[in-house]
């Protein structure tokens, strides 16, 4: 179990609730667009050219400040969330959000998706086939294989995380788990995934009480040590040890669900400010954009929106846009 540290510098447990979840999802978008130009680049090779500040081109060709289907699929989510009578979800308003992201470009920084996962393409595929069928309603598209475990729900979880908080939905409470179950099931069914939804969630949902860092790892661990499901195992070094702990040669960076969420806790564990957190997250390499967008998602919650270089909000394409959006978004779950 974790042993509490001191934190080197205040998390500003004061800040408001708007400006935390300002934060996380801006966060998450500036960490995307750091990792872009170098996706799939080694980590022994971004040792010898690391990362430490926004670039431009690189893997994908595109402009600085470019992000991708990470947080593409998260502000279709906030998009279908916003449209939602809550506390209701229109799930196939989320759904066909996506086939509109994936078909038509929508959500994008440039109407065109350069980056898709194969587990979320072939859902989206087989969602598309639904709709002809008249089961527009059949979201569930997630093939549930052990093998379809990447990190394609976890990317765009946030903002039903969030929401979770928002609406007070209890850990426990078998709703938050359904919620979290249908959301990942979209794409990703297999009870890996969902279990690492589940986890992100309540990391989220403990930062944005204003909890010290660690003080929320601890509080994670307790509730998620009294999961009884199968496959919780899996996640042992972040439940049961403490994973800020390990070494960063024991940390990968992949595509794996199981590996993304581990280097992004580890990453905000291991670090004392919002931008050590996400250049810490791309330059452990691969999987470059999904890990840090996932760690600059809770380091934008914890260390809030006025800690976020003011040069890498600007360089973000489509800033108006994105800021709109997460405006609409806030305005609708705090009302």
């Amino acid at each position: 179990m974790l042993l509490f540290k001191t934190n080197n510098r205040n998390n500003n447990a004061s800040l408001t609730i708007d400006n935390r979840i300002r934060a996380g999802i801006i966060g998450f978008i500036i960490g995307d667009a750091l990792g872009v130009p170098v996706e799939f680049i080694g980590r022994e090779s971004l040792k010898e050219n690391k990362i430490f500040d926004m670039e431009e081109y690189g893997t994908h060709n595109q402009p600085k400040g470019t992000w991708s289907d990470d947080s593409s699929m998260m502000l279709a989510t906030i998009d279908g969330l916003i449209n939602s009578s809550l506390p209701d979800i229109d799930y196939v308003g989320i759904m066909k959000n996506f086939l509109k992201w994936k078909r038509d470009g929508e959500f994008t920084p440039f109407n065109h998706v350069f980056d898709i996962g194969n587990a979320t393409s072939y859902a989206l595929m087989q969602y598309q086939r639904n709709i002809n069928n008249d089961r527009e309603n059949d979201i569930i598209c997630g093939t549930g294989d052990i093998s379809s475990n990447g990190n394609g729900s976890l990317m765009r979880i946030l903002p039903i995380s969030i929401y979770l908080h928002t609406s007070n939905i209890d850990y426990k409470d078998n709703k938050y788990f359904e919620i979290i179950s249908k959301i990942s099931g979209m794409t990703h069914s297999h009870i890996y995934s969902i279990l690492g939804c589940y986890i992100y969630s309540i990391y989220v949902s403990e930062l944005l009480k204003g909890n010290d860092k660690y003080v929320a790892y601890h509080n994670l661990q307790n509730i998620c040590s009294d999961i009884n499901i199968d496959g919780i195992d899996i996640y042992n070094r972040i439940i049961k040890n403490d994973i800020s702990k390990l070494k960063e040669h024991e940390i990968k960076s992949s595509g794996y669900v199981l590996d993304t969420l581990e280097a992004s806790i580890w990453c905000l564990l291991t670090t004392n400010n919002y931008k050590e957190a996400v250049l810490k997250a791309v330059n452990l390499g691969d999987d470059t954009d999904t890990v840090a967008a996932i760690t600059g998602g809770i380091a934008g919650i914890l260390y809030g929106y006025e800690e976020l270089p003011n040069n890498w909000i600007n360089n973000i394409q489509k800033k108006e846009y994105v800021t709109e959006i997460t405006g609409k978004f806030v305005y609708k779950i705090l009302r």
